[in-house]
């Protein structure tokens, strides 16, 4: 396994331990800090984009704006689980080196294909997810103070290293 199916099967972890946290109200009801959005939204977002990647390899196409938007994944804490878990699994199976196209859609044109591979679109899921998971940490520190997410809960691993390195000095 490399580093990114490492570092993605965290990031589910660590929306796994959020879960795990969370009853069904402050998952899905939606929050002033979120501009209306809630927690589940969110998380629903991320996991889509991971959905989408693992439904569309084989195609050889990856388009992120071509989601389901199943809003089962922001009301029904259960059935998170269990995508995340599916999920955490089958990343394993998955090839970085494969090659894909990521199809970009702006405007009203069919978008433009941009050549791309699986470990790149890895990178940017990570990126996204843990953009999104910094997002959250804020709503939860504001709405849900007696949650206690680990301290490397949406934030960035370029800042975790600088971080230590600074501390280390």
């Amino acid at each position: 396994m490399t580093q990114l199916h490492a570092t993605t099967r965290e990031i589910i972890a660590q929306l796994q331990i959020l879960l795990n946290h969370l009853e069904k109200a402050s998952y899905s009801d939606s929050l002033p800090i979120l501009q209306g959005s809630s927690i589940g939204q969110h998380l629903r977002h991320v996991i889509e984009f991971y959905i989408c990647l693992s439904r569309q390899i084989d195609g050889g196409t990856v388009n992120y704006d071509d989601r389901e938007r199943n809003h089962r994944l922001e009301n029904d804490l259960i059935y998170t689980r269990q995508i995340l878990g599916e999920l955490s699994k089958g990343v394993a199976n998955w090839h970085t080196d494969q090659p894909l196209q990521l199809r970009a859609i702006y405007g009203d044109t069919d978008g433009a294909l941009v050549p791309t591979s699986l470990a790149r679109e890895l990178v940017y899921l990570i990126e996204h997810a843990v953009h999104h998971m910094a997002i959250v940490k804020m709503a939860v520190s504001h709405h849900l103070p007696h949650i206690v997410l680990p301290g490397s809960f949406g934030v960035a691993y370029s800042t975790r290293q600088h971080r230590e390195t600074a501390c280390a000095s």
